[in-house]
């Protein structure tokens, strides 16, 4: 806000000395000093600024008194000196260069209570924070801004410190933040593998403990590789993991492209695979009403003597097998060799869709 009110003073001011000159009718810059030159000995060109002041020393000096004496006297000595101006512009000058450096004055005196914050902050505010160096503390150099500056001038001025390449483009390189997870570091939906990691046992941890965060830096350029950075500077480079090759040498952009195109895939098959499973599920309940039809067609009624007449030798199996199953075993000698179960075979594994039908089917009989 100060600086805005400092410009508009200026401009105000260069304003009304533009209007003011077209009033008065004050001669031309080049008038002046034309005017000045040809008064001069030596015929130096005068300058600008000393053209200006003359102009309203001309301006002045018709305002100015001045007895026949003083007068006199006056052009005598301007004429002994070699300067052609009369006594009454020479005085007007003198009084204008005069109120012109007074003029000058006065911004200074305005700007310098502005800038005493700076210069008491600067001269005598003490940096709590800053950590000298071993050699500041060997020369007592107290943490006070000009004071380490004036130090810094006579020790460390000199050629610009240097960097290693890699320092400076890791530096330049934009920032973010991975997940270490149980399958690798997982940054923008891409997984990446490094030694340091393996060595470290990273993702045996994130498995046990659950996924953690690490700052990485990356080349949106190249995804390739991404830098795992360390608070020391150091950094270590990770590459994209195998399983993920069709990312190699992509920027992010395409990268993100060819995510959102396989998710827009994925949700368009979506709508797809549930109409293909509605329609298997009306199929399968077609089948299972057809042969629940034929089995009501095909079944023969049993008398009650039929279905009882099975149920002591049933009975007394069951009891054989149970006995069999959950006696006591303390060694495979004393165990006959009839006694050992006989080993299953495992069923042999079916299709999802089979699945499905036979699961429907167990339903069914169950209801019933």
């Amino acid at each position: 806000m100060t600086t805005l009110l400092f410009l508009f003073a200026i401009l105000l001011a260069a304003g009304m000395f533009f209007i003011l000159s077209d009033v008065l009718k004050l001669p031309t810059l080049g008038a002046a000093r034309a005017m000045l030159g040809a008064g001069r000995g030596d015929k130096k060109a005068a300058k600008t600024m000393e053209a200006w002041l003359m102009s309203l020393a001309v301006r002045l000096s018709k305002r100015i008194p001045m007895d026949e004496y003083k007068r006199s006297r006056m052009a005598n000595i301007l004429k002994a000196a070699g300067i052609g101006t009369s006594p009454e512009v020479y005085a007007a000058y003198a009084m204008v260069k005069t109120g012109a450096i007074l003029l000058g004055v006065i911004p200074c005196l305005l700007l310098f209570p502005l800038l005493s914050p700076v210069l008491q902050h600067n001269n005598h505010h003490f940096l709590d924070g800053y950590e000298r160096t071993a050699d500041m503390i060997a020369d007592n150099v107290e943490p006070i801004p000009i004071k380490l500056w004036n130090w810094g001038i006579a020790h460390c001025s000199g050629a610009l410190r240097s960097f290693p390449e890699e320092t400076v483009k890791l530096c330049l390189m934009p920032t973010g933040t991975a997940s270490v997870t149980a399958k690798g570091i997982r940054f923008k939906g891409l997984y990446y593998l490094c030694e340091r990691a393996a060595v470290e046992h990273w993702f045996e941890t994130a498995r046990a403990k659950g996924s953690y965060k690490v700052d990485v830096s990356f080349d949106p350029r190249n995804m390739s590789a991404i830098y795992v950075r360390e608070p020391d500077g150091s950094f270590d480079s990770c590459f994209l993991a195998e399983w993920q090759d069709k990312y190699v040498d992509m920027c992010l952009d395409e990268i993100r492209y060819l995510q959102e195109s396989e998710k827009l895939l994925r949700r368009q098959n979506a709508a797809k695979e549930m109409a293909t499973k509605a329609d298997l599920s009306a199929a399968i309940d077609s089948v299972i009403a057809e042969a629940e039809e034929m089995a009501r067609q095909t079944a023969v009624p049993k008398s009650k003597l039929a279905r009882t007449k099975n149920i002591r030798e049933n009975r007394r199996a069951e009891k054989e097998r149970n006995r069999r199953d959950e006696a006591f075993s303390l060694g495979d000698d004393d165990v006959p060799q009839t006694a050992k179960p006989e080993p299953q075979e495992k069923p042999a594994a079916i299709s999802p869709t089979l699945a499905m039908i036979q699961k429907q089917l167990e339903e069914r009989l169950n209801e019933k």
